[in-house]
């Protein structure tokens, strides 16, 4: 598939099919990953892979702290909820503590991005996560890690197909 049919392809997936996805293919997906740009070839991430048990124990976490916090309108729910119909979870952490802080949050993006990609390339569906964040030190906590969770992606087949969100113009998006 050319580049310009994947950009356009690659769609925020939230309803997934329940069949497996094989530890070949999530290799393929970290190894797009690790090809990614970063700023003085630091490649500041580390991945884990979730499934099963410690998956559906982030979805706890992500469902347990949404209703302690109730009062906060947040997509944390929705997120748990994809999250449990996907059969993996990619976490995606920060490799050490530095004074990079802006160049490697910009690297972890990048690195992100290749794998959402990949994954649209190999027709699967994925979801990139934000609203671990409200968890992250507790999924650290579960995987026994002191490494600091940036994000996750959720990975499987898809079982819809959303249309294109909005987008902006070039005229409202472009400086002149």
């Amino acid at each position: 598939m050319d580049f310009d049919t994947l950009i356009n392809k690659r769609r925020s997936i939230r309803k997934f099919k329940n069949d497996d996805i094989n530890n070949e293919t999530i290799i393929q997906l970290i190894d797009a990953a690790k090809l990614a740009p970063s700023a003085k070839n630091r490649q500041p991430w580390k991945f884990y892979i979730a499934k099963n048990q410690i998956k559906s124990s982030i979805v706890d976490l992500m469902k347990d702290w949404q209703q302690q916090n109730a009062h906060i309108q947040t997509s944390v729910l929705g997120t748990a909820n994809a999250i449990s119909q996907a059969p993996v979870l990619i976490l995606v952490f920060k490799d050490s503590e530095s004074d990079a802080e802006r160049s490697d949050t910009l690297s972890i993006g990048a690195a992100i991005e290749h794998i959402l990609l990949k994954a649209t390339e190999m027709n699967l569906g994925s979801l990139w996560i934000a609203d671990t964040y409200y968890v992250k030190e507790k999924i650290s906590n579960l995987i026994n890690t002191n490494l600091e969770l940036y994000s996750a992606i959720a990975i499987g087949i898809a079982d819809e197909s959303p249309d294109q969100r909005p987008r902006k113009e070039i005229e409202d998006i472009l400086l002149k």
